[in-house]
């Protein structure tokens, strides 16, 4: 009597942990496709932002020495911005 409650006690351990274990492997999905995400608009961003720095500074070329001051300030805090955002993406 003893041995089968103590069998079905484990039974339904073994089971549980088959249970927890499906459902943290899905969490984990879940984080993974979560961050999976994060990471691909990030990627969107930064590229629309380098492709406006590149644009500046192909107008920078473009002006002269009139507009290089005004250029660059707004060219040096796009690229500061990437810079720091870059640094948010990289792994620790």
């Amino acid at each position: 009597m003893y041995l089968k409650k103590a069998e079905d006690k484990l039974r339904r351990m073994d089971q549980k942990i088959r249970e927890l274990a499906a459902e943290a492997k899905k969490e984990g999905e879940k984080a993974r496709k979560k961050a999976v995400e994060k990471g691909r608009v990030m990627e969107e961003k930064l590229k629309e932002k380098s492709e406006v720095a590149r644009k500046k500074l192909d107008d920078l070329k473009a002006s002269g020495s009139q507009k290089w001051e005004s250029f660059k300030k707004e060219l040096d805090a796009m690229i500061r911005t990437w810079s720091e955002s870059t640094i948010v993406l990289s792994p620790e």
